[in-house]
């Protein structure tokens, strides 16, 4: 029950880049932001963001960073890291030893939301490379 509260969001998140198109969010991050995302009907493809209060999707861009940054440098300075590391395992060639897999480690941030309607929230988001 708890966890309808959060938002959830699906995004491209390109280590080799700052435009990370957001494919989806859930009723919570709308409820939020007054804004809802419509996915593209083939990925890749076009991404609307709509601001639900006046029904506009002339808005910033699709990209999560145009809707979100992070709350301090500390922050800026791990989700780069973060990225830094993310393209050094996606720059190695595949292989298969037999044992368990690698998985990319979750991260917490603390970031600023703008809401549609130009305000700020300050939220903790937990990032989770697939």
């Amino acid at each position: 029950q708890e966890g309808l509260k959060e938002m959830v969001l699906l995004v491209w998140a390109r280590p080799d880049s700052n435009d990370w198109p957001v494919l989806y969010c859930n009723q919570a991050w709308t409820m939020a932001t007054g804004l809802v995302v419509k996915p593209p009907k083939k990925f890749p493809g076009p991404i609307e963001i709509i601001n639900i209060q006046s029904g506009s999707s002339a808005l910033p861009g699709t990209s999560l960073w145009s809707h979100m940054r992070c709350s301090s440098h500390r922050d800026t300075t791990k989700l780069n890291a973060c990225c830094q590391a993310l393209q050094a395992v996606l720059s190695q060639p595949p292989h298969n030893t037999g044992g368990p897999g690698s998985e990319a480690p979750m991260f917490p941030l603390s970031t600023i939301i703008r809401r549609c309607n130009g305000e700020e929230m300050h939220a903790l988001c937990r990032f989770s490379p697939a």
